[in-house]
């Protein structure tokens, strides 16, 4: 082995302060490796506010579909729910690390 103790241990020290920052870049990778997801949060971002349904439409997927990537990207904190009446509408986390990662994706679109 060529490294010394002092070498390990500071590059431990190192990981072990960058891990909060590791796991966040992890989620964004993951949420931003599915282009469906891409498209939903897209959509999102460029309606604000926008229900399943009319999601579904503009992605040109199904309902189901919508609902299933929407649960993942809720877990991850990225869209807010509100409930208004019966209808359920969706918006971005704006706090959001991966919110924050679309933002610099749409930036480089060309």
């Amino acid at each position: 082995m060529n490294l010394t103790k002092k070498q390990l241990d500071s590059t431990r020290k190192m990981i072990k302060q960058m891990t909060e920052m590791i796991e966040k870049q992890s989620n964004c990778c993951f949420i931003m490796s599915n282009p469906t997801r891409i498209k939903v949060l897209v959509t999102i971002n460029q309606h604000r506010q926008i229900c399943v349904s009319e999601i579904a439409e503009i992605v040109q997927i199904s309902v189901s579909a919508v609902s299933h990537q929407l649960k993942k990207l809720e877990s991850f904190g990225s869209v807010v729910k509100n409930k208004k009446g019966q209808e359920v509408l969706y918006s971005l986390n704006k706090k959001n690390h991966v919110v924050h990662c679309l933002y610099n994706f749409q930036k480089q679109r060309i």
